[in-house]
């Protein structure tokens, strides 16, 4: 997370076009998940999914420090995400347009052992989630027919899960909060579970810091 500037050293919020500099440098970034601008203007929450410490101490101590723009910032470590989030559907679909994209669970197998392609596969479609199977196979160093096959084998292992990121305005949700929740330690699986399957919360999870829950969610007004 990253609640910028501090008001401490100054008073004044920074320009939008400073802000949204950094909020477009963040999301340039290979291991950033999301980006949001907080309601004020001057403020940014981003989450990482981080390779290992050095990444991290990367970016705590030499990126945010080196950038003029960044008053100052808390980071808290995501111990768990809640899987329902991920089947969020915000009651925009009707039901039968959620069975014609949900996974069949028949076709669901044992997450398969890992080949060597599998890096190559997956970067790619990092890099380009529309990319071809002649693309991929040609990074993987292999046939389109293999890539394709490797790639299905891993979506019903479940090892690879497809998101889709779009613009939620032109499906009628206007309205979006991000909230940081204290839960008492014992009840905190059933609150997240609770919330993470309403239909209007799109990501739920536990995280370190004064609040042990941090909660997205977006609704139509």
């Amino acid at each position: 997370m990253l609640p910028a500037p501090d008001p401490h050293r100054s008073a004044d919020p920074l320009p939008p076009q400073q802000i949204h500099q950094v909020a477009r440098a963040l999301a340039r970034r290979t291991d950033t998940v999301w980006v949001d601008i907080l309601g004020g203007g001057g403020e940014i929450s981003t989450i990482f999914f981080l390779d290992d410490p050095d990444a991290r101490n990367t970016l705590l101590l030499r990126d945010l420090p080196a950038t003029d723009a960044v008053g100052s910032w808390t980071s808290h470590t995501l111990l768990r995400v809640f899987p329902t989030a991920f089947r969020w559907t915000a009651g925009l679909l009707s039901p039968e347009e959620l069975d014609r994209l949900t996974p069949d669970p028949a076709r669901r197998t044992a997450p398969p052992a890992p080949l060597d392609i599998d890096t190559a596969l997956i970067t790619a479609l990092t890099e380009d989630g529309r990319a071809t199977y002649t693309a991929l196979a040609r990074r993987a160093g292999t046939t389109a027919l293999t890539a394709r096959r490797r790639l299905d084998t891993l979506l019903r292992g479940q090892v690879l899960r497809l998101a889709t990121e779009l613009d939620l305005a032109l499906l009628g949700a206007h309205a979006e909060a991000l909230l940081w929740i204290a839960v008492r330690p014992g009840a905190l699986q059933e609150t997240a579970q609770t919330l993470s399957s309403h239909p209007h919360i799109r990501f739920c999870a536990a995280t370190t810091g004064s609040a042990n829950l941090l909660v997205a969610g977006l609704i139509r007004h």
